[in-house]
């Protein structure tokens, strides 16, 4: 059964009775993923239709009229949800949808719900949502547990580089961390968020230029 929220929201679960729906909407998800990470020669870790859907992911979509107007993929690990990808299908409302879909994530601390993300969705949490990034250290340590590592940590503390398939990509984290690392990210948070507005107020010109690229 699809689960659908004030009749425009649609969730697909990793779960194969969910298959004929997300090939419903296959084409029209894939086209807005197209379009949303264009500007940075497309998604890295979903390169082809098909990677859409694998068996891991859970969709979220809203639709109006039978037209998808945005779209939020997430990996199902463990008990947590990390973002794949998403974004909106260019109009008004859709962008409004997909912010709204995306605050969910990062207010609602129960869903496990983090993001690790670049470019125009950098700029979705950044200076859409006001959300505050998670640490770098915090964001290694999420990582390595999963076999990932980090080359290179910005001086800011928050932006870090890793290989993406075999390319290197500019990343920082949102979101809920996973409940395992909740209590090092809880009983620093204050400082981290200090520290954040601290850097902006005191880096205007780097600020403005991460402003321009979103």
């Amino acid at each position: 059964m699809v689960i659908k929220l004030n009749e425009h929201y649609v969730t697909l679960w990793n779960e194969p009775k969910y298959t004929n729906e997300k090939e419903k909407y296959l084409d029209q998800v894939w086209d807005i993923f197209n379009t949303a990470y264009a500007t940075i020669g497309g998604n890295a870790s979903m390169t082809h239709k098909e990677d859409l859907m694998d068996d891991n992911l859970m969709w979220k979509l809203v639709v109006r009229n039978g037209k998808v107007v945005c779209c939020s993929i997430s990996k199902i690990v463990g008990n947590t949800r990390k973002l794949v990808g998403g974004g909106a299908d260019g109009t008004p409302q859709g962008k409004k949808d997909f912010y709204m879909m995306c605050a969910e994530d990062v207010t609602q601390t129960k869903r496990n719900a983090w993001a690790e993300v670049s470019g125009s969705m950098e700029g979705v949490y950044l200076f859409k949502l006001n959300a505050v990034p998670i640490p770098v250290d915090i964001a290694e340590k999420i990582l390595n547990d999963r076999g990932k590592t980090i080359l290179r940590k910005d001086k800011d503390g928050f932006h870090y580089v890793r290989k993406i398939g075999g390319k290197p990509f500019e990343k920082i984290m949102f979101g809920n961390v996973p409940e395992q690392y909740r209590t090092d990210w809880e009983n620093e948070s204050e400082q981290y968020r200090k520290d954040f507005k601290d850097y902006v107020s005191k880096h205007p010109e780097e600020v403005e230029r991460r402003k321009k690229q979103h």
